[in-house]
């Protein structure tokens, strides 16, 4: 009888018991607030901030053939979950992203580009 207790306590500790963290993150549109995104490729790196009241800012930072530069645009955004729809003011227009845990996929320009999470305190 006290073999079959601490086999049933064992089983207990064993299925109750968490190894680690390996839940994915959910981004509601609560947390999305105040989050940063980026994508690079080659020497170029391009980041999406979602900001308080539905703003939206992306950063560029190109190279090309060794110089530098720097654009920024903002504009408006709905989350509504997984589908985030951002509307810009310049050439960029609106542009549809997916998010999925701790990566967005967003199609600019019919380029399709995964953008990754970098606060990852959420």
């Amino acid at each position: 009888m006290k073999t079959k207790f601490l086999l049933l306590l064992s089983l207990f500790v064993l299925f109750t018991t968490a190894c680690s963290d390996d839940e994915e993150k959910v981004i509601t549109p609560e947390t999305l607030v105040g989050t940063t995104w980026s994508y690079s490729v080659d020497k170029n790196t391009y980041t999406i901030q979602f900001n308080a009241d539905s703003f939206v800012t992306m950063d560029y930072l190109e190279s090309e053939d060794g110089a530098k530069s720097h654009a920024s645009t903002s504009g408006t955004y709905n989350y509504l979950m997984p589908t985030v729809t951002l509307v810009y003011a310049t050439d960029e227009g609106t542009v549809i992203g997916l998010v999925e845990g701790d990566e967005m996929t967003v199609t600019i320009h019919g380029e399709e580009r995964l953008y990754i999470l970098l606060d990852l305190s959420i």
